[in-house]
């Protein structure tokens, strides 16, 4: 069998939260909690510890390997002795399997989803106004500089533009006029 030590105690802080896959949920500070000690994967020699509500242990355990140790005694259990009456008590009932351990049930698991009702159909928008040719607008240029930005003009069909008046025709570079 794998060599698990145990380690039962009262939460020390409301922080830690519950290793069994089907509950996840924290472990409130005083609750009665038992760890699982492992081998760390960060240091070398090091324990690490994977803490279970009481009842979430025995309900792990039912659904662990062949190989995992049990808890099969109190003797199993460090710290058992430094636990309350009524604690001590809770902990043979679960060993002697008196209590029945419920698993929780998983977010979402249970009965099936609801059936989404047909959406009726939506009435069709009307068509948008174009929107006005993109203009950019003329960079700041910096103290000293010998450049000047030039905005450009775009047309609707894509086409930029150098910016002047109406009629008044330039050339654009390639060696023809055009009139903007």
């Amino acid at each position: 069998m794998a060599s698990n030590a145990y380690v039962v105690e009262p939460a020390k802080t409301g922080r830690s939260s519950c290793k069994n896959k089907p509950c996840g949920k924290t472990i409130d500070k005083g609750a009665l909690r038992i760890g699982k000690k492992t081998a760390s994967f960060f240091a070398e020699g090091e324990m690490q510890v994977e803490w279970f509500h009481a009842e979430c242990m025995f309900d792990a355990l039912t659904r662990a390997k062949k190989t995992t140790k049990r808890i099969e005694s109190t003797d199993d259990l460090e710290g058992f002795d430094l636990l309350d009456d009524g604690e001590q008590a809770q902990i043979r009932k679960f060993i002697a399997g008196e209590f029945h351990v419920t698993a929780k049930k998983p977010k979402g698991a249970g009965s099936p989803a609801k059936k989404k009702e047909p959406k009726e159909p939506k009435e069709p928008k009307a068509p948008k106004e174009p929107k006005p040719p993109k203009v950019a607008k003329p960079s700041k240029t910096a103290p000293g500089a010998k450049f000047k930005t030039t905005a450009w003009l775009e047309s609707e069909d894509g086409e930029r533009k150098f910016p002047l008046t109406e009629g008044e025709p330039r050339s654009l570079g390639r060696g023809d006029e055009t009139d903007i």
